[in-house]
């Protein structure tokens, strides 16, 4: 998958009429920085008699480095349990989605027929597309994930893991409420009474509406 991605991501800067040193570099080590995590930048290129399959191999030695590193550092055994977990998981969830996008090509193309197509071989043709962008988004996602994933230190595990009463935010003090409450000067007003505002008029037809 690792080569596959990488021939993948050349072949979309390679450049067959031009020297590899005149090639978008920057923009095919950003490609590869993206997929795989590392930090490769145009002086990897730096090498006399640079052409494509040297540049290619370039790119894939640097890569495989990076996942040795995360291989070592996760320890090979849980590695391998590691890649078949996010594998499994990645095909799943992509799955559901292309069975899901599938059914919506089916249901929309009985509208190629008023366009004179043949609606089985349209359906075929671009059933085969999707599923090859399935397989590639596949590779994509399984290696991104498995590139950047870090070990995590006891110290951020206790921090994840703080106790819930840290967390909590008090909307009031926690001090008693030493106002004194307000008391009516007046006696209340009726509703059949007059209103105090002068008008005249009983009180539930005026202020007290």
């Amino acid at each position: 998958m690792i080569e596959d991605r990488s021939d993948a991501i050349f072949e979309s800067f390679e450049q067959d009429k031009m020297p590899v040193a005149e090639w978008d570099l920057q923009g095919l080590c950003d490609a590869v920085n993206r997929q795989f995590n590392t930090d490769m930048d145009v002086s990897y290129f730096s090498t006399p008699d640079l052409d494509a399959e040297k540049a290619c191999n370039i790119i894939l030695q640097k890569v495989m480095a990076k996942y040795g590193e995360q291989e070592a550092m996760i320890g090979e055994d849980e590695f391998r349990k590691l890649e078949k977990f996010i594998m499994l998981r990645t095909v799943d969830t992509l799955w559901k989605e292309h069975l899901l996008n599938m059914d919506h090509l089916k249901e929309g193309i009985g509208l190629r027929s008023y366009a004179q197509q043949n609606p089985l071989v349209i359906y075929k043709k671009e059933g085969y597309e999707m599923f090859q962008e399935l397989i590639e988004r596949i590779k994509g996602e399984t290696l991104e994930i498995l590139f950047r994933i870090q070990m995590v230190q006891p110290d951020d595990i206790q921090r994840m893991q703080r106790p819930r009463n840290e967390n909590l935010i008090l909307s009031r003090s926690n001090e008693a409420d030493t106002r004194e409450p307000v008391k009516r000067t007046e006696p209340k007003t009726g509703r059949n009474d007059s209103c105090p505002c002068g008008s005249g008029k009983k009180y539930k037809k005026c202020c007290g509406v």
